[in-house]
């Protein structure tokens, strides 16, 4: 509502955009993950494997788009493009491994599970947090905004260091260190 809320885009369109965009929050880690293996593959001089992957992805995504539209309506695509993205990089993940093999390779699937699970548990809190909100109090549509991006943050951080995945930590240490001074 902060943005849209305005012009032809009613109250009405605002609240189904809210719906839809906590659908589209488990797809954010695979994207992610999806940047880094191509160009893992990259440095590996193979550049035809993900294009191949990329493809059978985007005709998965089609089929799950029509299909889940249909079954879901307006819905249906985000489901289906964070179904998509899950699949793609799993395809990526399993064909790297097969081709080069992993030196930690349970290690980053299990961190890649854990940050999937703090992904969905956060973008489940966060919806009925606003929801919540919305019923205590009708307005404020950028105050909302600010406690539902500060309230993401730290609860995904926390259950990432909840779930013990190591590099929380050593994000949260990059944070505590004290700059370094160069001469000029």
């Amino acid at each position: 509502a902060l943005l849209f809320g305005h012009g032809r885009f009613t109250s009405y369109d605002v609240a189904r955009t809210a719906q839809m965009l906590p659908l589209f929050a488990p797809g954010v880690v695979p994207i992610t993950l999806q940047v880094v293996i191509t160009r893992a593959f990259y440095a590996n001089e193979d550049s035809l494997t993900p294009v191949k992957v990329g493809v059978c992805a985007v005709a998965v995504g089609l089929v799950l788009n029509l299909l889940l539209g249909h079954l879901m309506g307006p819905l249906g695509p985000p489901v289906a493009l964070s179904l998509t993205s899950l699949l793609n990089v799993c395809g990526l993940f399993w064909l790297y491994h097969q081709s080069y093999r992993f030196a930690e390779g349970r290690k980053m699937v299990s961190v890649g599970w854990r940050s999937l699970l703090a992904a969905l548990l956060t973008a489940v809190a966060t919806g009925g947090a606003l929801a919540l909100l919305s019923r205590l109090h009708g307005g404020g549509n950028l105050l909302r905004s600010l406690f539902a991006t500060g309230f993401c943050f730290a609860l995904y951080g926390l259950l990432l260091r909840l779930l013990r995945v190591e590099e929380m930590n050593d994000a949260l240490r990059l944070f505590r260190r004290k700059p370094v001074e160069t001469a000029l």
